[in-house]
């Protein structure tokens, strides 16, 4: 579990597993060094990502399968692709990220079940870099679970794609058609106002 003061200081408790090597455990809430002046703060199993003021991100843990390139990361890391993102979402081996410019959103890592938010077919299940979710721009949030995201735009709608197994996406369950791109599920009726998926 972590937290951030009033003070924008970010403070963890429990068993962090984003610190490499998994075996920390802090009894009561304790500074994680580095990260000052949060804004933001996203986090997956074995990684924390926090944007700090400016506007740039920063990263600790295994980010060898979400950021091709950084690998292990013991401290606060700055992420270059995430600058001036305006959301950033993270999953078990990848994640998504709004860029502030005209609110495409990109996603990275993993690509298993179009997770990504492409079909494996067109560009593999391992993408060398952030890659353009097609057809959805003016995205204000981003949010993911273990092979599926979705996507708020500023108009209320919703787009998901990724792992459908059990009806992540909307469209209802269909282990053998997982959603391979975005769409919108006209079912829900209404512009919605928050996206969040259960980690």
């Amino acid at each position: 579990m972590c937290a951030v003061d009033v003070s924008g200081s970010l403070y963890c408790w429990g068993q962090p597993w984003f610190i490499p090597g998994g075996n920390v455990r802090f009894v009561v809430p304790t500074r994680i060094s580095g990260f000052a002046g949060v804004q933001q703060l996203r986090m997956a199993d074995l990684a924390l990502c926090a944007q700090l003021t400016g506007s740039d991100w920063y990263c600790i843990g295994d980010l060898q399968d979400s950021f091709r390139g950084y690998g292990v990361q013991h401290s606060a890391t700055r992420i270059g692709v995430l600058a001036g993102a305006l959301d950033v979402s993270l999953r078990w081996s990848g994640g998504c990220f709004v860029r502030g410019t005209d609110g495409v959103v990109r996603c990275f890592g993993d690509n298993e079940y179009g997770a990504a938010g492409r079909p494996p077919s067109s560009i593999g299940l391992h993408p060398t870099g952030p890659v353009d979710v097609p057809g959805i721009s003016g995205v204000i949030a981003v949010t993911s679970g273990g092979w599926h995201s979705c996507a708020l735009r500023a108009d209320g709608a919703v787009f998901c794609w990724g792992r459908n197994t059990h009806g992540q996406v909307g469209v209802g369950p269909d282990p053998r058609n997982p959603a391979d791109g975005p769409g919108d599920d006209p079912r829900f009726g209404r512009p919605a106002t928050r996206v969040e998926f259960r980690p």
